[in-house]
């Protein structure tokens, strides 16, 4: 069997979730992350939810998305939560960050109604910011991990043919 294909028979996570790192993991990470906007932590999302490992990079992003979705408007130009309850970061950050915990945990660490009386908000406006912040994250990591696996086969197959 060659090396592409034993690398591609093993759990491709394992591989990244090391904490060192081939050279073609690393020209792969590299590659992929060119393709994507510096705003985005795919390897450090990656790796926290392959491996556990923390990264205060992810955790800023989780709020900042949260955030950027509090202040967003909806196609009528409305606010798409009450301009009083999106200026309010306190429970902002922590609805980007129970949806970053529910991503890498597979569960809410907390219930909603726990949330929403904790930062006196309605539920459904912690709700609204928590829950597609979940989903975009979720979808995020997917994408990443498909492609980043994807461009890591297509490294040792180049390898392995000397170019």
């Amino acid at each position: 069997m060659n090396v592409v294909a034993k690398e591609a028979s093993s759990n491709l996570d394992d591989v990244f979730a090391s904490p060192a790192l081939s050279d073609a993991a690393l020209t792969a990470i590299r590659l992929l992350d060119e393709r994507y906007h510096v705003s985005f932590p795919g390897f450090d999302l990656y790796r926290l939810i392959a491996a556990g490992a923390p990264s205060p990079r992810v955790t800023g992003w989780a709020m900042m998305t949260a955030r950027v979705l509090a202040k967003s408007e909806k196609k009528n130009g409305h606010p798409y939560i009450g301009r009083e309850a999106g200026q309010r970061t306190d429970w902002v950050d922590r609805a980007g960050l129970d949806a970053l915990a529910s991503v890498v945990e597979q569960r809410w660490p907390v219930s909603l109604d726990a949330r929403a009386k904790e930062f006196g908000v309605h539920r459904d406006t912690y709700k609204a910011i928590r829950d597609p912040v979940a989903s975009g994250m979720h979808i995020g990591f997917r994408m990443y991990q498909t492609q980043l696996h994807a461009e890591y086969i297509k490294v040792l197959w180049e390898m392995s043919r000397g170019s």
